[in-house]
Parts: structure tokens; C-alpha cells; sequence
């Protein structure tokens, strides 16, 4: 039996700006900005820096990059000089291309020069190693073996992985030659302490631990140390390791330019968090503002208390244009000996949910996290109500169990008819 629905369009546009999803074929991927409501120690540091990696590797989730939101305006320099070292970068690979090295050379070691003063901010640190992989093979056509050994050596400090990057048979001869000689080198530490502590610990792109740590292990050279701490800037320390002795790097984090409102709206949430319940599955001004200060259209709120052996962590998510919540998960997690994978499986429960039916919309049968399987889960079914509140109209939409995308039709009175 057909079912008639007449819906304001005034009605629609909420459900439509954040429960369309892609049509089949596509993948839609929601961005998810998480804050971290714990108190500030070094086992909450290290059990939410799990949480966001676990939801950053599901599928159809990416972790908003809130840091450079909260320094807007501060990381201009390092975000220019990004797009110029991406643009030599590019015209290095035309130069070899062309057969010109000696251009080439120029373009890779100024890109690589100018990743390292950004490196923080890279949005992915291969990129650095794929300009110095790409350094030594233009200096070694330009027949400066010795310039190209340098590079490579860099490269293998970094543990590059050159399979992405073509090389000459040459090329692959000396960058192989190169890692050989850094793995014969002796073995150093890096003790990373900063200000304030509990900061995200990188060295050469890969996390390291929470600070103050030690990083052992480390090949003799010059390597690149980051850290990461929201609410204050992101810095990188360049660092030569030596097998004689300890290397230290202390490093003072200036405050984000935004900390004053991030520390007004982690109290504001945890006000809020605190009043769900009894029947109230909605936020309020604090779960809009993490959409449009943060710019997500997700927010995941973590808070994790209780001893090391016996955490709670509670992960709250929120569609932040409606404010509606749209799951919960609180679980207690022993973090005595770093149980990770139980870390992933709550955050795999937590993401496991059908969104429109989280909305309010009639839930259906069908997958998790897609739409479900009612009209209301379907692409077609938001593409054609955007179109119709663009228009201004009222829709009147006829529900049935056929799944075909139904003919459009206007009756001439300003209403739409779907029929199916």
C-alpha cells in the first residue's frame, strides 16, 4: 500500500543537509572533529590519541583537523610555504622529465627544504621523503654522486619507503647503497620533554609516545621531532642523534590562538553531556558550536576517568547541525597494559549505527551507518527533496516497498509529486 507524506520543506532541510549520503558507487566520508573532555594526564593522552586513530581508520570517517582551526591565522607562513614546496615539487619531476637534472636538483632541494620548515603541518610526511628519493636521483643524473649519497642517507634516515617513487636502475643502486650505510650506523635516544607535558611525541612522521618520553633506537643523523598538543601550536625540532649519549630536546608550546574558546566549550560539553539522558538525546549550543567553530559535521566528545587499571571512557557523538545525539558508548577499559584492541572494538561499536534512523527518520533494514534501508536512507530520496526546498515547495512523496528511483513530477500547483 502507497503511503502519502506532505512535508514542509522548512522541515526537510535539516534531514537533508545531514542525512544525504553518496550514490552507490561513491564513497561519503563524514568528518568527525573529537574533543577530549579528560583530565590532563599521560594514560587519558594516550588512551584518546587510540580513540582517534581507531575512528580516523574507519571506513567513511576522517578525524577533522582541529589544530589548524584553533590556530587560524598562525600557521599561515607554514601552510605557504607547503603549497610552494608542493609546487617545486612538481616542477621538479617536469624538469626530469624533461631531462634537465641540473633544474630538477634545484626544484627537489628547495621543496625538501621547505617541508622541513613546515613539517609539522604536513598533511602527509611521505611527502618530505619522497622529495629527497627524488633529490638524489636528479643529483645523481646530474652526476653528483656524492650529493645524491646525502640525500638518500636522509631519505633512509627516515625509513622512506621509495616504492611509490620512480627510480633509474642507477638510482635504485645508490638508494639501496644508502641504506645499507645507515643501518650500519650505531644506535642513539632522544629524551623529548615539553611544555606543558602530555604532548603527542613524533620523530621523522611516526608517533612515538606521550611526553616526557625517550625515544630509543634511533640511527645516528638528523632526524625531525614533532609535537602535538590540542589546544597549543604544533612544533618540529630538528635533532642529530649520536650514539655517545642522550640526546634532549625540550620544546615550550605557545597557546593555540583559539585555546580561551576552546577551553569555554569543553566546559560548556561537559555540561551538557552531563544533562543527557531521561529522555534528552539532544545537546545544545556547545554541539552546534563544535560544527561551526570547528567546522565538522560530526562531533565525538571522550571522556575517560577512573584508575589505570580500570578506565571508563565514554565517547559521545553528536550530528552537530541538529545537535541530536547520535550514539553512545561507555565502556571500561583496563589501560594497565595498553589493551588497544579494546580501545578499537568500542570504537567500532560507537560507529555502528544507522544515521538516518539516528535523525529520526524511519529506520529500515540495510547497513549500518549508510542510511539504512527505508526511502529515507536513500540518495535519490535527499537529492530530490534538496532540489525541492531549493525550489521553495512543498513535497508530497507517495512511500511503498518498490525501490526504484520514482519519476519527478510538478501538478502545476507548486507541489512536487514523487510517485512510486
Amino acid at each position: 500500500m502507497n503511503k502519502l507524506l506532505l512535508v514542509s520543506p522548512l522541515l526537510l532541510l535539516p534531514l537533508a543537509l545531514t542525512a544525504h549520503a553518496a550514490p552507490p558507487g561513491s564513497q561519503s566520508v563524514r568528518e568527525v572533529a573529537v574533543v577530549d573532555l579528560s583530565s590532563d594526564t599521560r594514560a587519558h593522552a594516550e588512551l584518546v590519541h587510540e580513540i582517534v586513530e581507531a575512528i580516523d581508520d574507519s571506513v567513511g570517517y576522517a578525524v577533522k583537523d582541529i589544530d589548524s582551526v584553533l590556530n587560524a591565522g598562525g600557521e599561515v607562513e607554514a601552510r605557504n610555504n607547503i603549497k610552494t614546496a608542493q609546487a617545486f615539487y612538481r616542477a621538479g619531476g617536469a624538469a626530469l622529465e624533461a631531462g634537465d637534472p641540473d633544474e630538477a636538483s634545484l626544484q627537489f632541494e628547495s621543496a625538501a627544504r621547505l617541508m622541513e620548515t613546515a613539517y609539522a603541518l604536513l598533511p602527509e610526511p611521505e611527502q618530505y621523503d619522497k622529495a629527497l628519493l627524488q633529490l638524489g636521483a636528479a643529483r645523481l643524473a646530474n652526476g653528483d654522486a656524492a650529493g645524491a649519497a646525502q640525500a638518500f642517507e636522509r631519505a633512509a634516515l627516515h625509513r622512506a619507503d621509495a616504492s611509490g617513487v620512480k627510480l633509474s636502475a642507477e638510482a635504485k643502486a645508490a638508494w639501496e647503497a644508502a641504506q645499507a650505510k645507515v643501518n650500519a650506523r650505531p644506535l642513539g635516544a632522544v629524551e623529548v620533554i615539553t611544555e606543558p607535558e602530555y604532548a603527542e611525541v613524533y620523530v621523522d612522521g611516526r608517533y612515538r609516545g606521550i611526553s616526557p618520553t625517550t625515544v630509543a633506537g634511533l640511527r645516528e643523523g638528523q632526524h625531525l621531532v614533532t609535537v602535538e598538543k590540542l589546544g597549543y601550536e604544533r612544533l618540529t625540532a630538528q635533532v642529530t642523534i649520536s650514539s655517545r649519549g642522550l640526546v634532549r630536546s625540550e620544546l615550550n608550546l605557545p597557546a593555540a590562538r583559539k585555546k580561551l574558546v576552546l577551553d569555554q566549550l569543553e566546559a560548556d560539553l561537559a555540561r551538557e553531556l552531563d544533562a543527557l539522558g531521561s529522555g534528552n538525546t539532544k545537546g545544545g549550543d556547545a554541539v552546534r558550536q563544535v560544527g561551526s567553530l570547528l567546522f565538522s559535521e560530526v562531533g565525538v566528545i571522550v571522556r575517560v576517568t577512573g584508575p589505570e587499571e580500570a578506565k571508563e571512557v565514554d565517547m559521545v557523538m553528536f550530528d552537530t547541525a541538529s545537535q541530536r545525539l547520535l550514539n553512545r558508548v561507555t565502556v571500561p577499559i583496563d589501560w594497565s597494559f595498553r589493551n588497544r584492541e579494546a580501545v578499537r572494538q568500542a570504537v567500532a561499536q560507537l560507529l555502528e549505527f544507522d544515521y538516518a534512523a539516528a535523525l529520526g527518520a524511519v529506520a529500515g533494514p540495510g547497513p549500518s551507518a549508510g542510511g539504512g534501508g527505508s526511502v529515507l536512507g536513500k540518495w535519490w530520496f535527499w537529492t530530490a527533496v534538496v532540489g525541492v526546498v531549493g525550489a521553495g515547495t512543498v513535497a508530497a512523496i507517495a512511500l511503498s516497498d518498490d525501490e526504484r528511483p520514482p519519476p519527478f513530477a510538478n501538478n502545476g500547483t507548486g507541489a512536487v509529486v514523487l510517485n512510486f
